[in-house]
This record gives C-alpha cells, sequence and structure tokens, in this order.
C-alpha cells in the first residue's frame, strides 16, 4: 500500500511540474524561433508551449522610410502599426491627431 501511495505521489509530482519547463514564447515569431511545429495553413500557425497557437499576421505595406534616412516595420505585436523612427517623436495637436517631429 506505501509503495503504490509514494508511486502515486511521484507521477502526481512529474506530471504537474511539467509546465514549469515551457519556454515563454512571445508571439509568432518568438515561437518559430523556438523550434515549435508551424502548420501550413493560411495564415500560418505556430503551436507553441501547453498547445497554445500563435497565428502569422500579415502587415502590408511594411516598411516606413523616416526622414533620418532609416525605415522601420510594421510590428505584428503592435497591431501592425509602424515602429517609432528612430530621432522621431510624436505630438498630439490641439484637435487630438498625432503628428511627428524630428528631433535635432
Amino acid at each position: 500500500m506505501r509503495l503504490k501511495t509514494v508511486l502515486l505521489l511521484l507521477l502526481l509530482l512529474m506530471f504537474s511540474s511539467c509546465s514549469a519547463f515551457y519556454e515563454n514564447v512571445d508571439g509568432y515569431r518568438d515561437c518559430v524561433e523556438k523550434g515549435y511545429p508551424v502548420q501550413e495553413t493560411y495564415p500560418e500557425k505556430c503551436v507553441g508551449p501547453d498547445d497554445t497557437i500563435y497565428i502569422n499576421i500579415f502587415c502590408d505595406d511594411h516598411i516606413k522610410f523616416c526622414s533620418d534616412g532609416s525605415f522601420v516595420e510594421k510590428e505584428q505585436e503592435n497591431n501592425c502599426e509602424f515602429a517609432r523612427c528612430p530621432f522621431e517623436e510624436e505630438i498630439v495637436d490641439e484637435k487630438g491627431f498625432i503628428e511627428n517631429k524630428t528631433e535635432n
């Protein structure tokens, strides 16, 4: 009887700690980079730890040229909004519209 109890406790401990070994995954790209399987669907899906599904979000026109000659891409994690250009800050005018101002 004691052996069965010990084996049962060991099994419970083993299965309850499995989730502690999962890596943190931050979106589709991170899931793919960490080697989790990708489903060949449209859009592509990556099956991460604990069977969490991350969907590849396609952002159209994903390059914006900045005033300093550099460029930024749209960020999937940011609802396909462009990343902020270096040396630019956003200014909100009196009507609530956002303008970009280049820092000199």
